[in-house]
């Protein structure tokens, strides 16, 4: 594997002294840090990121290399409109999901490199990430923005400053630990996996043999490129059979995975999920159950309100999909519900 210049340290450094300078400065407002970004753009760069709010391109999701998508990539930023994005990524998700936009794109540069591919070499960008924001003429009203890219796909919707939908929402890495060079053994998801193998291994006999369906892994998460999140699959061991150390843990892992969609969602989201009730939540285990390299599994969080998929199947069970669906609101689905029914 080539040498990576910067270096992971290098650039969590950077990230980090950035991080804490935005952090410094006074907290925009969603709209405020929105209209700061569109004030910043060029003629053509405004023409290609903000978009008509009933634009398609809003419910099109997908984290797979391609060659081009919508909106205006963040490579293609200057310094100052990257600040500006930034700090619309901490108005509405916060510091955990602004470290995670940039971590992934620090993570495409070190895929480069163990891929043998070369500097500057446009399939592996860790800049062609896409930006675009939706109905941003009416910041103070409903509108939405979305960053897309390899791995990563992070949609918003936000109701007079509010988020109010933060998926679908998906973070992938690849690999998922990076095996040798100057980055040996960094891992991007490594929380997502420790605490669901913790919550695996705590289980006795009888949990285990409900929770693990399948002794292969799936291929791929099952929600993929669905619009509508809907798994019909049955099966895992439910919160109620859990033990109350085993049942906090879980909690913790749907935690994580809405914190890292977005911080201001949280409590909204978990709010939902204690009224659905979290007896209906299940823990689905498949595949192996040592999760290290060569090794391929996949677990499934799956309640009334939410889907979370983590799926480590490709690259001999070196690269992970996960992703966080919210059943009834991805994209905002429960406004327009209500705008339906209450303004038919």
């Amino acid at each position: 594997m080539k040498k990576l210049i910067p270096s992971l340290l290098m650039v969590f450094l950077f990230a980090g002294n950035a991080l804490t300078a935005q952090q410094q400065m006074p907290m925009l407002s969603p709209g405020e840090a929105a209209a700061d970004l569109l004030k910043s753009l060029r003629p053509d760069q405004l023409d290609k990121m903000s978009r008509p709010w009933d634009d398609k391109e809003r419910v099109n999701w997908d984290f797979v290399p391609k060659e081009y998508r919508a909106g205006v990539t963040v490579g293609s930023l200057s310094d100052g409109q990257k600040e500006k994005f930034y700090r619309l990524v901490l108005a509405t998700g916060g510091e955990k999901t602004l470290d995670r936009v940039k971590s992934i794109s620090f993570l495409e540069s070190i895929l480069r490199g163990v891929e043998g591919r070369k500097e500057g070499d446009a399939y592996r960008d860790p800049g062609k990430y896409f930006i675009q924001l939706f109905g941003a003429t009416h910041l103070d009203k409903t509108w939405g923005w979305k960053i897309e890219g390899h791995h990563l796909c992070f949609n918003y919707v936000l109701e007079k400053n509010k988020v109010i939908a933060a998926s679908p929402s998906v973070l992938g890495a690849n690999p998922a630990i990076v095996l040798e060079g100057e980055n040996k053994g960094y891992q991007l998801m490594k929380p997502e996996i420790q605490l669901a193998t913790s919550i695996l291994s705590s289980l006795n006999t009888g949990q285990k043999t409900k929770a693990i369906v399948s002794s292969q892994a799936s291929k791929e998460i099952l929600t993929y490129q669905q619009r509508k999140a809907s798994i019909d699959k049955a099966g895992g061991v439910s919160f109620t059979e859990l033990s109350p150390a085993q049942q906090t843990k879980l909690k913790e892992l749907v935690e994580l995975y809405i914190h890292r969609a977005s911080r201001f969602f949280v409590k909204d989201m978990l709010a939902r999920v204690e009224q659905a009730g979290w007896n209906k939540v299940f823990f689905v285990w498949e595949g192996s159950e040592d999760v290290s390299p060569g090794h391929t599994h996949y677990y499934r969080i799956q309640g009334p309100e939410f889907i979370i998929e983590y799926d480590n199947y490709q690259n001999n069970g070196n690269h992970v999909h996960s992703i966080f669906r919210d059943v009834r609101n991805d994209f905002g689905d429960l406004l327009a519900a209500h705008y339906k029914e209450e303004h038919p």
